[in-house]
């Protein structure tokens, strides 16, 4: 499953340019195998998430969905792992006596 998502977004981001998508071009950018992309494609045309036509393979609406949408949670995940605890902002435990009386 996990080199089907790759290759799912490896496809959404060979359409961006606008040319024809080869098998080549996703075994390399989804660093598996040839014969375990051409299974990925079978399963995400079986699943309605990509069209293969005489043009290459596109994704549907719902394949880019899941594309993008996996993408951001990596995203996320990547900034947050990068922050540092030094670079978080310090919190005070002392509580002012002014305040906890009010």
């Amino acid at each position: 499953m996990h080199n089907t998502l790759t290759v799912l977004r490896a496809i959404v981001r060979l359409s961006r340019s606008r040319s024809n998508i080869t098998l080549d071009a996703l075994t390399e950018r989804s660093a598996g195998t040839a014969t375990e992309t051409r299974a990925a494609v079978r399963f995400l045309v079986e699943e309605g998430l990509v069209l293969v036509s005489d043009r290459g393979v596109r994704p549907t609406l719902p394949g880019l969905a899941i594309a993008v949408a996996s993408g951001a949670t990596r995203a996320r995940t990547d900034v947050a792992n990068r922050v540092s605890s030094s670079a978080r902002p310090k919190v005070s435990k002392k509580v002012d006596r002014a305040r906890r009386a009010a």
